[in-house]
Order: structure tokens, then sequence, then C-alpha cells
């Protein structure tokens, strides 16, 4: 029962995360005048740039330089992806 809710609160956290990484994705490329702006996108970017840079930022600084090309937020996706998997199975077979 333990694990079980422990398996449900991963899950929901991957999601939330994998959603609000994708969000600021699409934000950043689409409307980068959202940044900084006090109307509703400009909120949502701060939102999700508050929630994920946290987790961004430490991959971000060890990867080199694409010369623009951030895939930072993809990494971390995978790495939330793997982990949550990785967990679930753990907690799953009781270790």
């Amino acid at each position: 029962m333990v694990n079980s809710t422990i398996i449900r609160a991963l899950q929901i956290f991957s999601v939330v995360f994998y959603w609000a990484i994708i969000v600021r994705i699409l934000l950043e490329w689409f409307s980068p005048r959202a940044i900084g702006r006090r109307d509703f996108w400009g909120t949502l970017y701060s939102l999700t740039f508050r929630l994920t840079e946290p987790l961004i930022q430490p991959i971000r600084r060890l990867l080199p330089d694409f010369g623009g090309l951030d895939i930072s937020p993809v990494i971390v996706i995978f790495l939330i992806s793997f982990i949550t998997r990785v967990l679930i199975r753990l907690l799953s077979t009781g270790f």
C-alpha cells in the first residue's frame, strides 16, 4: 500500500515535470517575447522556468556549447523518465 502511494507520487512528479519542460521549450521557441511580460504567457513562462530551472541548470553547466542549441531540457526529460522507471521497478519488486 505504501509502495503504491510512492509509485503514484513518482508518476505524478514525472508527468508534471515532463509537461512543465515541454511548455517551457515551446514558449521559448514560439513566443520568446513572453519572457518578462506580465500577462498570461509571461506568468506561465515564469512558473515553468522556476519549476524546471533547478533541474536544467546543472545539466546545462555540464554540456559543451552547441552554438545556441540547448539540449539540456531533453536530457532532463530522459533522466527523469529513466530514474522514475528504475525507482518504480525497485519499489514494485520490493527492492
